[in-house]
């Protein structure tokens, strides 16, 4: 690389040729540098959609009564107020409007869509979730979102999809 440089140099046509090769790793790195920006600030959005979610999740427990959830009768209920909690719950974390599933501010959050809310009760246990990953064996709440985020420094957007599962706790 030197021998080239140095050969640019001592040739008239070096004199543009060595500073258009400066400009274009400079600008090569600075691509570089947004790219990771870019992919380090997705990870962390990505991230805290998913506590979000989870924590989402829990705010239903106080809706539900642990013993009724064999009770396929009283659990619908419980399962409107849950699901009601759930989305509100989301869309106040997420910042979003909880009636059009749309962002109130500037947010990276372009859209929200709830794919799957479920309870599953007592008498439903043990249950192998979708795509075999997990078996349940207590009584738990399953979610799923997908979310149409903003890509900093571009146009683009690219939509997540985050799935969140909780047992519920355990009564005394």
């Amino acid at each position: 690389m030197r021998n080239v440089i140095r050969r640019l140099l001592e040739e008239e046509r070096g004199a543009y040729a060595v500073p258009a090769i400066y400009v274009t790793v400079s600008l090569l790195s600075l691509l570089l540098v947004l790219y990771l920006i870019s992919r380090y600030w997705i990870g962390v959005l990505q991230e805290d959609i998913q506590t979000k979610l989870d924590m989402s999740n829990f705010a239903c427990y106080p809706n539900l009564n642990i013993e009724n959830l064999a009770n396929t009768a009283s659990i619908a209920l419980e399962e409107v107020e849950a699901r009601k909690t759930f989305e509100l719950m989301l869309a106040r974390q997420l910042e979003v409007d909880e009636r059009i599933m749309r962002p109130q501010s500037n947010s990276p959050i372009q859209q929200l869509h709830i794919d799957t809310f479920r309870i599953y009760r007592s008498n439903e246990v043990p249950v192998t979730l979708s795509g075999g990953r997990r078996i349940l064996h207590s009584p738990a709440i399953e979610s799923q979102i997908t979310v149409l985020v903003r890509i900093p420094f571009t146009d683009r957007t690219i939509p997540f999809t985050f799935r969140s599962v909780t047992d519920l706790p355990k009564t005394p």
